[in-house]
């Protein structure tokens, strides 16, 4: 005879996670619409939320540079700028935003010195200037132990600075400092 004390047992045990029940369709249907809003909300937050790099402030000493090219040969940037203002143009040769602008930043009218912020090796950065900036004329640097990086405080690729007269006179990191570089070189050369 069933007295019922099996049944309460059942019911007196937490099951999984605490559920003690299956749920129903509508319970699974809510989760499901919870975690999709949730994905594209994730999504759309990193779309469209990006950090804003800290770039070295216009007007702040430029730090010196002296690394290898690619080629091996010492470079002094500001020593082979010849007291003209200068880009420096930091990159890493797999970014795909770098590979897209690199024409265009060569094609400014001042001289260009290209820094490998990204640790790539000397062939990778001969093959990056072959593919997608062969009309740079100086030469791409190699900084192996990214001192030049930090001190020009490189947290994203492409980043760009315009030295004038040992000053900061520019800076803007990914495309859109790019896009505004153009408008920055025309300044350095006006005045």
């Amino acid at each position: 005879m069933p007295d019922g004390s099996h049944d309460r047992r059942r019911l007196a045990t937490p099951g999984y996670l605490g559920i003690n029940r299956r749920p129903t369709r509508r319970e699974w249907l809510r989760a499901l619409v919870l975690f999709l809003v949730g994905m594209v909300g994730l999504t759309l937050m990193f779309l469209f939320i990006h950090p804003r790099a800290s770039l070295l402030a216009v007007g702040s000493s430029a730090p010196r540079v002296t690394l290898s090219a690619a080629g091996g040969e010492q470079v002094d940037v500001t020593a082979a700028a010849a007291g003209r203002p200068y880009v420096l143009d930091f990159f890493e040769a797999g970014c795909s935003h770098c590979q897209q602008v690199a024409a265009q930043v060569c094609d400014e009218n001042l001289p260009v010195f290209a820094v490998d912020a990204a640790k790539d090796s000397p062939q990778m950065i001969v093959q990056f200037q072959r593919q997608f900036a062969p009309r740079c004329g100086k030469p791409m640097l190699v900084d192996p132990a990214l001192h030049a990086t930090s001190a020009y405080a490189v947290s994203a690729v492409p980043t760009v600075y315009v030295v004038k007269g040992g000053k900061i006179a520019f800076a803007g990191a990914g495309p859109e400092g790019v896009a505004a570089l153009h408008g920055a070189v025309q300044k350095a050369l006006g005045g």
